[in-house]
């Protein structure tokens, strides 16, 4: 490279800020969603916690709290394959129709679309759609984000 030692490796240890048509790109963190269940991976507002995420680049600079889940199996199909990638905002509001990742508060995290939501409940569609819709109460989820992306 004809560069010296000492820079070339400052290039690399120094994190640069992508560029996307002169947008920014910024680092997402990123894990499988099968791994995220575990515990300690989110705090009670829905933000990843912990060392076990991996960054991702995403063209994005201004939407706050994003991160990314990487689909594994066929369990989501046809929507989702395995090795697909969602981008998750759990800071967006929510619309009926939307995408989202639900986390409750004993169990692990599901990928549902939002049919209603009232008071005191929200009701979810799974994406299978031969199974019959799901009511929860807003005391039994810990957080819900919005899928604003999906590479696929």
């Amino acid at each position: 490279t004809g560069e010296p030692l000492k820079l070339f490796v400052a290039e690399i240890q120094t994190p640069k800020v992508q560029e996307n048509d002169g947008e920014p790109w910024r680092q997402l963190p990123l894990s499988r969603l099968a791994e995220a269940n575990g515990e300690g991976f989110f705090d009670a507002e829905g933000a990843p916690q912990g060392k076990s995420w991996a960054p991702m680049s995403f063209p994005d600079p201004k939407a706050k709290g994003l991160f990314a889940l990487e689909i594994s199996g066929d369990a989501m199909l046809p929507l989702y394959r395995d090795g697909d990638v969602i981008v998750v905002a759990p800071e967006m509001a929510l619309r009926k129709g939307d995408r989202v990742v639900v986390k409750q508060r004993s169990q692990s995290l599901s990928v549902l679309l939002l049919q209603q939501r009232t008071e005191t409940a929200m009701e979810f569609r799974p994406l299978d759609q031969s199974l019959p819709p799901i009511r929860m109460e807003h005391g039994e989820i810990d957080w819900v984000g919005r899928i604003i992306w999906a590479s696929q």
